[in-house]
């Protein structure tokens, strides 16, 4: 097992989340990318226009996470 420290580049032009709904939405893709992978998930911050994931496991596994998050989003 490995760790992976995985985010996105901010996007000075574009906001991901917007509003209080918008992070609740985000909070629940997290909880459905992480059922759905079974990562482990050691940390993780949303912020407005990007996000970091700290994950434990194999990079297979954290790259399909990442990928569905991405996707739900």
């Amino acid at each position: 097992m490995k760790f992976y420290h995985v985010y996105t580049k901010g996007l000075e032009d574009k906001v991901i989340f917007r509003d209080t709904t918008d992070y609740i939405v985000g909070m629940n893709y997290v909880a459905i990318a992480q059922f759905k992978t079974k990562i482990t998930i050691l940390a993780f911050v949303l912020m407005s226009n990007h996000f970091h994931f700290l994950l434990k496991g194999n990079r297979e596994v954290a790259e399909k996470f990442i990928w569905l998050y991405k996707n739900l989003l």
